[in-house]
Parts: structure tokens; C-alpha cells; sequence
């Protein structure tokens, strides 16, 4: 793949179709516009760990150097780095490849991901999860990660209550049948759904986005079609992705009568133990104690493992 397929050709209009950006600006408006995590901070690696760009990482009084459990949106010296257009182009550049905090400050999110990064998951396993969200009419976008794997994005029309989006990606997984073979041990770990908690009182959990051009070149951080082909134009296929009406998803959820479960347990998974609460998922949800992880548990009403249900028209 040639490096100027990615930076150098002009952008135009084909059929009303926005065919992506070619200036810096452009593809860095574009970015902040599809993976619109949190917008006050965004996270950079260290030692293989993600943590918050912040001005005073590491000085004297932080607290993740002091290592007291004061969480970073609390500390008082807190100076916190955007994700503007100048951290969006670092990582496109590679000169500083960031991970996105998709719980936004109000709690929603614009966008979610399944991370297929965990040993022992392939391709095929990817796409049979993608054809039961698209018989559901939930159109998404495959991107292989950084070094290994695929993430699998959804990006929403407006803000979207994470549990909504949690509770269909879990059924989806459940539905091929892919949670299922993690609790029985027959793959190294689950399939990780991003953000991994439906609430939290820190930042919660990043993930890094595709799109850093030096990787592209390699095959790697980049998008790709059904057959696990490399998307000749990234920018046109990032802007042309289609958006889910967070509607659509809530319609989805009753018509299956899907539910929810608050555990103590990080797997999503399907579990049953005598600590776990069963209820009804509405909108208006919120766990009811600050922090919590919530998880889920599908009930498979019309559909069946192996069979996606009927979807919302």
C-alpha cells in the first residue's frame, strides 16, 4: 500500500457521498467528529498502560505517582490535555498515538467497539457478530487493531446511553455464540466490549482508534472491508460510515425483551449467582450506586443462539 494513498489524493464529491479529507485540519476535524470521546482529555501510553494526558503526570503531587487511590478527575493539580485537533493529529502523524475515553462527561457516549484482540478469536468469528448486528440493520465499521486483532465500531447518530449499546453488543456476541465459548474456556479470553462499564465515576476505559497513517502503510490501525481487505481510501470510508439511531437500539432491546444484570463479576457473560439483581433495561437506567460496572445478561425472547431476533424497522 502506498502512503500516498492515504495523504496525498484530493478529496471530491461522488454521488452526494462525502469521499474524505485530504488537509491536516480536515482529517483531524473528522476524527475528533467520529471517535467524540471525552473532549477535556484524552489518554496516552506509558510502560504499556493507558493514563490520562495531563500537564503534571508524574510530578511530585500525583496522585497516580503517589499511588493513593485518588482518581485523576479529582486531583487538585489535575491539568488535563483536550483531544483537539492537535492531539487528533499527533496520532494520525504517529508522533503520538492517543486512546479515546468514549464516556463522555455526561455520562453518554457517541460511539462504541468490540475489541476481538484476545488470542484465539479469528476473522470469521468477527464477522458472523457483524452479520447478526446487520440483520438487526446496525451498519459497522472493521478496523484491524495496532498489532494484532480487530476492533469492530459503531458510531451513533446522537448520544447514546452506554448500557443500551453494551446490552445489544452482548447479544450479538451471545447470538454467535462467542461469550458462550469463552465461559466454557474454549478461547483464551472474552471478546471486550468498549466502554467496559455502563457508569463510572473516573474517566473509565479508552481504547485507541484506527487512522494513525504510519501504520496504515504496514497493513495494521487501518480499515477494512467484510473479506478483511484494506480500504484503499480510509478517509472516505470513516466519513462515509453509516450512524445507528441510539433509537433504534432501544426498539431492539424491547422487541427481543432483552435484560440487563447488575454483576460484580468484570467478564460480560452470562452468569447467575445469588448476588445478581434481574430488571427490565430503560433508558432512564443508571446504576444505583456511583462507580459500578454494569454488565448484562440477554433473555433470548424471538431469537435463538446461532439466529438474530427481529430488528426495529
Amino acid at each position: 500500500i502506498e502512503k500516498t494513498a492515504f495523504i496525498s489524493q484530493p478529496a471530491t464529491e461522488r454521488g452526494g457521498r462525502d469521499t474524505g479529507c485530504r488537509t491536516a485540519l480536515e482529517k483531524s476535524d473528522l476524527f475528533v467528529k467520529r471517535f467524540a470521546g471525552r473532549q477535556e482529555v484524552y489518554a496516552q501510553a506509558k510502560s504499556g498502560r493507558f493514563f490520562p494526558a495531563c500537564a503534571n503526570i508524574w510530578s511530585e503531587d500525583c496522585h497516580i505517582r503517589l499511588k493513593d487511590g485518588v482518581f485523576c478527575n479529582e486531583c487538585e493539580i489535575r491539568k488535563f490535555l483536550p483531544l483537539d485537533n492537535s492531539a487528533a493529529l499527533a496520532h494520525i502523524n504517529g508522533t503520538q498515538p492517543l486512546a479515546v475515553y468514549l464516556i463522555q462527561s455526561d455520562g453518554r457516549i457517541c460511539f462504541g467497539a468490540l475489541d476481538f484482540d484476545s488470542v484465539g478469536y479469528n476473522f470469521e468469528d468477527l464477522t458472523r457478530v457483524v452479520e447478526v448486528l446487520e440483520n438487526w440493520g446496525i451498519e459497522c465499521l472493521i478496523a484491524r487493531s495496532t498489532t494484532a486483532g480487530f476492533h469492530v465500531y459503531l458510531f451513533f447518530s446522537s448520544p447514546c446511553a452506554p448500557a443500551l449499546f453494551r446490552t445489544v453488543a452482548l447479544a450479538a456476541l451471545q447470538i454467535s455464540g462467542l461469550s458462550a465459548l469463552a465461559l466454557e474456556g474454549k478461547r483464551g479470553t472474552h471478546v471486550e466490549i468498549y466502554p467496559k462499564q455502563a457508569h463510572t465515576k473516573n474517566l473509565g476505559s479508552a481504547i485507541r482508534p484506527p487512522m494513525i497513517e504510519p501504520r496504515l502503510i504496514d497493513g495494521r490501525n487501518c480499515i477494512v472491508t467484510r473479506k478483511n481487505e484494506v480500504v484503499p481510501d480510509q478517509w472516505s470510508a470513516l466519513a462515509n460510515a453509516k450512524l445507528v439511531d441510539p433509537v433504534h437500539l432501544e426498539k431492539l432491546i424491547k422487541i427481543n425483551n432483552f435484560q440487563v444484570l447488575e454483576l460484580k463479576s468484570s467478564r460480560p457473560a452470562v452468569s447467575s449467582g445469588r448476588d445478581n439483581r434481574s430488571k427490565s433495561w430503560s433508558p432512564s437506567d443508571s446504576p444505583s450506586r456511583s462507580g459500578t460496572e454494569w454488565l448484562f445478561r440477554i433473555s433470548p425472547g424471538r431469537g435463538s443462539r446461532g439466529q438474530a431476533g427481529p430488528y426495529p424497522s
